[in-house]
């Protein structure tokens, strides 16, 4: 498969190696960022921390849905609890991956890897309208 759209929402400094030459990856975007981002540009998964600047990934994954987004959006967090997994399911988070520390570089690259394996073809329309 070629032509795959990562967008990274919040700090990601454990992914910015880019391990696969056919997935393109969008890191470091602001929750507003991430908004603009999808209204323009075509993307197969939105990972989002958390813990953002001025918001909640939660909160995003709820707008972004509210919005129409239907790709995947795994909420990734180093402070996870039984209460945070529920308000996730709630936002129709894809995947929630809990970290005790730092985020796994590797379990992000598999997350990934997951993601275009569950697919046959990349997406060829935006994430919102």
């Amino acid at each position: 498969m070629s032509g795959w759209n990562i967008l990274f929402v919040g700090y990601f400094p454990e992914i910015h190696i880019n391990k696969r030459s056919d997935t393109s990856i969008t890191a470091d975007l602001s929750p507003s960022e991430a908004l603009t981002v999808a209204r323009t540009g075509i993307y197969d998964a939105i990972f989002t921390r958390q813990s953002l600047p001025d918001s909640s990934g939660i909160e995003l994954s709820k707008r972004l849905r509210e919005k129409g987004a239907s790709i995947p959006i795994i909420l990734v967090t180093t402070n996870g609890s039984e209460e945070l997994a529920g308000r996730a399911v709630s936002a129709d988070v894809t995947e929630y991956l809990s970290f005790e520390n730092n985020v796994d570089p590797e379990t992000i690259l598999h997350q990934i890897e997951k993601i275009q394996n569950n697919s046959d073809t990349p997406p060829t329309s935006r994430i919102i309208d």
